[in-house]
């Protein structure tokens, strides 16, 4: 437990090794799998965009002359402000902690 608490969760100290309970060390391993498929994931992304990136035509003139064709940045940021910051269920949660905790919502 301590090897892969120090190799993959990123423990500096026997003494925090000492101090993490059984679920807590289970949460924390089912996390850091989740990372790895997420990095993992992340790889195959970039690897397949690499290959469209690449991607010709039959005349043989690349399908993304331009890197702004393959992606939009100004298009992506713009439609990041447009989401809402928080959905509805979750502002209702906090609002619903505030007022267990005695504060106002």
């Amino acid at each position: 437990m301590a090897n892969f608490c120090f190799e993959h969760l990123g423990f500096t100290s026997f003494e925090q090794v000492d101090r993490v309970t059984i679920p807590e060390f289970l949460l924390m391993t089912k996390a850091q799998a989740r990372k790895n498929v997420e990095r993992e994931y992340c790889l195959h992304k970039a690897a397949w965009l690499s290959a469209i990136a690449k991607a010709t035509k039959k005349n043989g003139k690349l399908v993304y002359p331009k890197f702004e064709k393959f992606f939009d940045r100004e298009r992506a940021m713009s439609e990041l402000e447009e989401r809402p910051e928080m959905s509805e269920r979750s502002r209702k949660i906090i609002e619903y902690r505030k007022r267990k905790k005695g504060g106002t919502a």
